[in-house]
């Protein structure tokens, strides 16, 4: 057995305590991150005693989605709609009655397992975000990148006067710290959603394909908790196998047959709409991407069948449950439908308002164009397409 060289000792030496920085770098960066959720969650209101009082801010909506988990936490598992007084609730609502069972079971007011539970769910969706930075990446500091991308905001004060964005209607738009900080419905869906995205490119850095179904799993599962992020997470998730699967197989015609379809669907739009529900167009649209998205599902079947499955197997509950409140004229879900009419997205302020983030994907581009990862370029280009 021939004896180790002190060059060779000298560079085990050296590769293990790089090994050791880098791992206490990543630590840190995991830390951080979470250290800027908490500040985000629970700086505009230190000082006061959160545990003793709810957030009330924009409180309609926020004390009648309250009013849910604390029929829940009284032992009223009723889904009953606060406005309409019909009886009946077809509002996916899982997230509240969670919220309002944890507050049953541990005798905690409502407004604790509210903040403690969305904090946790906010903190892992980061968590999750920066795990999947760091295995693509290999950079320490990776982890506190997606701390550091929710103090983004949308440049109001140029095009408003105010910290949020004014669109369409009733509609605004705000940066993540704002949409987070309600620790409603919508913030865990947003985080979910993100979660669920990452998962997708962590499977592709990494052996572990059936981070795939888990990822599709979540979005499902989106269906119970809130509408618009089911919605926009399923079809992200639909548009990024599509492209992923034409930078793959350089697909171009088939990428021309969903764009030709998409443009259809969104002119028909209205029409279509008026005749069948908003329901049966989303699904035109997610199955515009199929000509686009099947040389890559067909290569993988083995993981396109399990992940299709669990997500419908998950969303079926309030799709069917909605679709059933649709077909009876439910007076509630009328009340969303016409609530939500002439919602616009200015092009100005809408372009100003990206712009923040439009720049942070420019420079992710680059590196991955670098890198050559296709996973990551098909996030970033289904991203400003949906």
């Amino acid at each position: 057995m021939s004896a180790i060289s002190p060059a060779d000792q000298a560079d085990a030496a050296s590769t293990d305590r790089s090994g050791r920085l880098g791992r206490l770098g990543a630590t840190l960066s995991f830390a951080g991150a979470q250290v800027i959720v908490l500040l985000l969650l629970f700086g505009p209101i230190a000082g006061q005693q959160w545990w003793q009082g709810f957030r009330a801010y924009f409180a309609n909506d926020q004390l009648s989605y309250a009013a849910i988990a604390v029929n829940v936490s009284q032992g009223n598992l009723a889904a009953v709609e606060p406005f309409t007084l019909t009886g009946t609730s077809y509002y996916p609502s899982a997230w509240y009655y969670l919220v309002g069972l944890a507050s049953w079971a541990s005798k905690v007011p409502v407004w604790v397992t509210w903040q403690v539970l969305g904090a946790l769910v906010v903190m892992g969706a980061v968590a999750v975000v920066g795990w999947a930075a760091l295995r693509v990446s290999s950079r320490a500091w990776a982890p506190l990148l997606p701390g550091l991308a929710l103090l983004t905001g949308t440049l109001a004060l140029r095009t408003s006067g105010d910290w949020l964005t004014v669109l369409g209607h009733h509609a605004v738009l705000w940066g993540p710290f704002g949409t987070l900080f309600t620790l409603n419905a919508e913030a865990i869906g947003v985080s979910i959603a993100a979660a669920a995205i990452s998962l997708v490119v962590l499977a592709s850095a990494s052996r572990h394909r059936w981070l795939v179904v888990l990822g599709a799993a979540l979005i499902g599962a989106l269906a119970n908790v809130q509408t618009y992020s089911f919605l926009a997470s399923a079809f992200l998730a639909a548009l990024i196998v599509a492209v992923a699967s034409v930078l793959a197989y350089r697909a171009y015609w088939l990428a021309l047959a969903s764009a030709a379809l998409l443009i259809a669907v969104v002119v028909a739009g209205p029409a279509i709409a008026a005749a069948t529900g908003p329901l049966p167009l989303f699904g035109l649209l997610i199955a515009a991407l199929i000509p686009a998205a099947w040389p890559l599902a067909a290569a993988h079947m083995r993981l396109a069948v399990p992940a299709l499955v669990a997500l419908a197997i998950l969303a079926a509950p309030q799709v069917l449950r909605t679709m059933a409140g649709i077909a009876g004229k439910d007076p509630f879900l009328l009340y969303r439908q016409e609530s939500t009419l002439d919602l616009g997205v200015p092009p100005g302020p809408a372009l100003v308002a990206a712009l923040p983030v439009l720049l942070i994907g420019v420079a992710c581009a680059v590196v991955v164009w670098r890198r050559r990862q296709p996973v990551l370029a098909a996030v970033l280009i289904a991203l400003p397409i949906a």
